[in-house]
């Protein structure tokens, strides 16, 4: 009579097992309608609790793009969305699953982690796409060193602009994490260190709330025009400070 009533607990216990994963694999299997999924797309959080800044732009052809802001407006991923599931430039495959009407979770099952994106109903698709395709070209010209030998002699400091950007002479080191080291005199001591962001031809220099923007005028591969109030400078590619 005990065994009797042990295997009917156990019985119950397992086809309650077996129903709930029933019921969660339909649910992450549910058609979600593609013009749901159009539109940009801002990493709210990640499961694994990693600060990234990135942006998902998810087109009416089903192609996607994510830019990394934390990386300075970098495309890090892109592909195309077909049967509930992104698959990237290398044919990694993301589920994707709707929680409601401004949220999406993208599962990384090769790294055990979830990304969740809130939904920007400000923006249009189109525009962000080309704008940040733009900024992550520009991006990849501006990467690397470049050197400033100082301002012309008719050039009178600005005592409201940090000096290290155009008063005297440095180097710059645009990396590809996203930061940015300056060489105040060419110093190579005690460089200074940013984050920065390309957005519309802008480079912005953040340092804690400050942020200095540096407009880009033009920029070939060994030449770079900047304009910063009240001037304009010039700096030259080199392969590496020393």
């Amino acid at each position: 009579m005990l065994k009797t009533f042990v295997f009917a607990c156990l019985f119950l216990v397992i086809s309650q097992a077996c129903n709930t994963n029933k019921s969660t694999s339909e649910q992450t299997k549910t058609p979600i309608r593609k013009e749901f999924l159009y539109g940009v797309w801002w990493l709210d959080s990640v499961s694994n609790g990693a600060l990234n800044s990135e942006a998902l732009c998810i087109t009416r052809d089903d192609q996607f793009h994510i830019f990394s802001h934390s990386t300075g407006n970098e495309l890090v991923s892109y592909g195309c969305y077909k049967n509930q599931k992104l698959f990237n430039q290398y044919d990694m495959e993301y589920p994707v699953i709707s929680l409601d009407s401004d949220q999406l979770v993208i599962r990384d099952e090769y790294n055990q982690t979830t990304c969740y994106y809130q939904k920007s109903i400000h923006k249009n698709v189109e525009k962000e796409l080309a704008e940040s395709m733009d900024n992550h070209r520009l991006r990849g010209q501006l990467l690397g060193w470049w050197k400033f030998n100082g301002p012309s002699e008719d050039t009178k400091p600005d005592p409201y602009i940090k000096p290290e950007f155009y008063n005297k002479p440095f180097a710059w080191y645009i990396r590809e994490d996203g930061r940015a080291e300056v060489f105040e005199h060419f110093n190579t001591a005690n460089p200074l260190l940013f984050n920065y962001l390309v957005t519309d031809k802008t480079l912005n220099i953040r340092e804690g709330c400050l942020v200095t923007f540096v407009h880009i005028l033009t920029v070939s591969e060994n030449k770079l025009t900047v304009a910063v109030p009240h001037d304009t400078i010039s700096l030259e590619r080199i392969t590496r400070f020393n």
